[in-house]
């Protein structure tokens, strides 16, 4: 996801002190039996109605403090090329080198990258030197070696936007005070999509993501008269059909992720409005309204909690998060969160990126400004964290190298 925003959020966070604070009761001796509700996301969802707090289960976790080891990309198995950008030239860089995406690589040099899409086949960037009331999109697959570009008329390129993948085809276009548009980067086929009805006051945010039917929406809904929230809506009949809330601090982060089968969103937020400090949970909802919690935070010592920049594995089992600026991750088979105690250095700007096969994460690490901080990887699987990067590189995502 794309866009531009300047955004101060203060929040008093010790490192020392979160680390020696337990995220949950530990699973040790207690088995927790996954419901359809939270089972891992190629389950289908067969919910009619809304659970309640209830019947939510609690979370296992689970500590798993990595020390970071220096290393290279060669030194690790990577399923793959992780895409980065240089921080003083803006150009294209991936780990491990090669030749071929170095080559192409180069081409996109100067233009925006909008992101890889989630098969991880296809890296789509705008192009800069296009008409004034047109944005014109390209991209390139290092499986099939092929490139296509589409023109999309209905975007001036002086309009604020911001986007995020639909699909492995379709790319969602939010747009500053206006409908969405979703196009397809294939065919060039475009719809608009009137989420502006008076009764939803949708605020323009990250937030606002769209089910693939097109038929329903979930978006930051921010009135004076209420607390702050995220709403799912209904948009042919206009109907609200689950709400949960946030702050207006958080509301510019990145709080929705859908999953990979589109069928549900990961959502971070509380069920009662508001009050200091902060306490951001995880929440699986489907396009129904049916809702099942992931965590319990509040009850599990820590000063405050915020979760942001959820990040569906590829095969649906993971959710990657920062909670408090460390690297989180959520097992929807097993019920349990684990904490790495490895720390991104801006929360708000970048992403935990999964790798192709559901194993690995890469990100930005930890670093004093200016910079981006260095290269992480951590391996889920293995247990493991390398930093095979030093500062200067912004992490775009992975891409599939099955040349």
């Amino acid at each position: 996801m794309q866009k531009t925003v300047s955004l101060f959020l203060t929040l008093v966070i010790c490192a020392c002190n979160f680390v020696a604070l337990p995220l949950g009761t530990p699973t040790v001796g207690k088995q927790f039996t996954p419901t359809a509700n939270a089972t891992a996301e190629t389950s289908p969802q067969t919910s009619s109605a809304p659970t309640t707090q209830e019947n939510q289960a609690p979370i296992g976790s689970t500590r798993n403090c990595l020390q970071i080891e220096k290393g290279t990309p060669e030194d690790i198995v990577l399923q793959g090329r992780i895409v980065t950008k240089a921080n003083d030239s803006n150009k294209l860089v991936v780990f491990p080198p090669d030749e071929y995406f170095s080559n192409e690589l180069s081409n996109i040099y100067g233009n925006a990258v909008l992101g890889i899409s989630p098969d991880s086949q296809w890296l789509v960037y705008e192009l800069d030197d296009t008409p004034e009331n047109f944005i014109t999109i390209a991209g390139f697959s290092s499986i099939t070696d092929t490139r296509w570009t589409t023109q999309i008329p209905a975007i001036a390129r002086d309009i604020s936007h911001w986007t995020y993948w639909m699909d492995d085809e379709r790319l969602v276009f939010n747009i500053y005070l206006e409908n969405p548009i979703v196009v397809n980067m294939f065919t060039g086929e475009m719809e608009d999509v009137d989420v502006r009805h008076t009764e939803f006051y949708l605020d323009d945010s990250p937030t606002i993501l769209l089910s693939r039917s097109l038929d329903r929406v979930i978006a930051y809904r921010n009135l004076p008269e209420e607390p702050p929230s995220i709403v799912l809506w209904d948009l042919p009949s206009k109907t609200e059909l689950w709400r949960i809330y946030i702050t207006t601090e958080v509301a510019i982060r990145i709080l929705t992720q859908t999953s990979p089968t589109g069928e549900k969103i990961a959502v971070s937020g509380s069920l009662e409005p508001f009050v200091d400090p902060i306490f951001l949970d995880l929440f699986l909802v489907d396009w129904d309204g049916n809702v099942m919690q992931l965590t319990t935070l509040r009850d599990a010592g820590l000063t405050t909690s915020l979760i942001e920049q959820i990040q569906w594995s590829p095969n649906g089992r993971y959710l990657a998060f920062w909670l408090n600026e460390f690297l989180a991750v959520y097992d929807t088979t097993t019920q349990v969160v684990t904490d790495y105690c490895v720390r991104t250095s801006d929360s708000m700007s970048f992403s935990p990126h999964w790798s192709p096969n559901s194993q690995q994460i890469v990100f930005n690490g930890d670093a004093p400004p200016p910079g981006s901080g260095p290269i992480i990887v951590v391996d889920i699987v293995k247990g493991s964290a390398v930093e095979i990067q030093e500062n200067g590189y912004y992490v775009e995502g992975w891409m599939s190298d099955m040349r």
